[in-house]
């Protein structure tokens, strides 16, 4: 009901928007096609592969290890934001360096990166090792073998 009292706005005469007949620009569509289907194919194949894995870990570890793939992928994710995090911080860094022709610079700020990438990867495996057992609490697991499987998966990936 709502959607159609905004619409109405469309319909006066006052209004300064109004309806206008659409057209495709077939070459417009072609370009978005083209630059948007490799990043279609890379999330359809990440669908597809995560359709597989939960097959595969029904069919060898139950509900059980469907639950605890989806919460070591959980964990997963927000440990690679770290390091979106940091490529996202690097790139105006880079993008003035380089445009500035500061090479050196540029070269210093990549390694600075890297080095953070390496001391966050390096802190991410040790509270994955150590601290796992409270992550996974974070997803109020009540059973033992829930439990016991996340951490070895954790471990392990």
């Amino acid at each position: 009901v709502f959607e159609y009292v905004l619409l109405t706005h469309f319909f006066r005469k006052s209004s300064i928007l109004k309806w206008t007949k659409f057209h495709f620009e077939w070459d417009t569509v072609k370009q978005i096609m083209i630059i948007g289907f490799p990043s279609f194919t890379a999330e359809s194949t990440v669908a597809i592969v995560t359709i597989g894995f939960n097959i595969t870990f029904v069919q060898y570890a139950g509900e059980v290890g469907v639950a605890s793939y989806a919460m070591v992928n959980s964990i997963h994710a927000m440990t690679l934001l770290l390091f979106f995090g940091v490529g996202a911080a690097l790139q105006p860094i880079a993008s003035f360096h380089y445009g500035a022709n500061l090479a050196e610079r540029l070269r210093e700020g990549l390694q600075f990166a890297v080095k953070i990438a390496v001391v966050l990867g390096g802190v991410a495996i040790i509270v994955g090792l150590f601290f796992g057992k409270y992550i996974i609490g974070l997803f109020d697991v009540q059973s033992p073998e829930l439990l016991e499987l996340t951490l070895t998966g954790i471990s392990l990936f």
